[in-house]
């Protein structure tokens, strides 16, 4: 080890200095890393190790998030760049990859340092089944625990939903065969089903986030995603000019998300145009 290495490894515990000097003979033999690189690899994992060993960390099975917060706000105070941060602590989850691969961290600190992805409550969106008329339950006999609600007991359920942080609730509603047509005309009416629940959700609970099914499914007698001609051939121009103006509906009542779930061509375009065109 020469003078200037000893120099940057002084004070850090041979428990934390071995497997960084472990993971620098990988960076150099096996990745082939260039010398700058590698040495700028060290100067930041062994500033990393003696804030750890500042604050009583002697070993890398020891060390936690908090000591990683800790430490960039010392570089903070000292004064980093953003660019100086990024880069130390894309230094610290790559060593800390190393040492799960190397079998040295297996723990939750490090599995929550290098997993590429994090699932949390913002990322939930609520689905729910929506019938018409009041103190209305019906069980889903395809999946357990879920139950098709009426609007007045749908409420609660959207104000849990904000209780707990859920950020979106989606819509699904259940037509009464009545009001199915060939032509789907019922999921355009203004004083349907899903406006009327999307906007006395807006009312209640404007925080909450509302996003409505684009499809006609619901909605024709034939339960087919799209008009059909006389052959039963989905028309699919024809189709979309009808999802339009169900989208539109649906915005025009408040809604936050219109989510087509159709296989119509040309339907995107065509529905982003017109809610453009009308303010949405």
């Amino acid at each position: 080890m020469g003078k200037s290495r000893q120099t940057k490894s002084k004070g850090v515990p041979p428990d934390l200095q071995e497997p960084v000097d472990s993971f620098l003979a990988y960076l150099a033999l096996e990745r082939g890393l260039a010398k700058l690189t590698t040495e700028a690899y060290e100067d930041d994992l062994m500033r990393f190790s003696k804030h750890c060993a500042s604050v009583g960390r002697t070993r890398w099975v020891d060390v936690n998030l908090a000591d990683i917060e800790s430490w960039v706000k010392v570089l903070n105070r000292k004064g980093h760049a953003s660019a100086s941060l990024a880069r130390r602590i894309s230094a610290v989850r790559t060593f800390a990859a190393h040492l799960v691969r190397s079998g040295v961290r297996r723990d939750d600190f490090t599995r929550r340092l290098v997993r590429e992805h994090a699932l949390s409550v913002n990322d939930l969106i609520y689905p729910v089944f929506v019938l018409e008329g009041q103190g209305r339950r019906e069980a889903v006999g395809s999946m357990p625990g879920v139950e098709r609600l009426s609007l007045d007991l749908l409420l609660p359920v959207a104000e849990r939903c904000v209780a707990l942080g859920i950020p979106v609730m989606a819509l699904f509603p259940v037509i009464d065969p009545s009001r199915k047509t060939e032509d789907g005309r019922e999921a355009f009416n203004e004083k349907g089903l899903v406006p009327q629940v999307v906007r006395s959700l807006k009312q209640h609970f404007p925080e909450l986030g509302v996003m409505t099914d684009v499809a006609l499914d619901p909605f024709t007698s034939h339960g087919q995603d799209g008009l059909l001609d006389d052959s039963g051939y989905i028309l699919n121009d024809e189709t979309v000019q009808v999802l339009v103006q169900q989208a539109m509906t649906q915005a025009d009542a408040g809604v936050d998300i219109v989510a087509p779930s159709d296989m119509m061509d040309g339907r995107i375009g065509a529905i982003r145009q017109a809610l453009e065109s009308a303010g949405h």
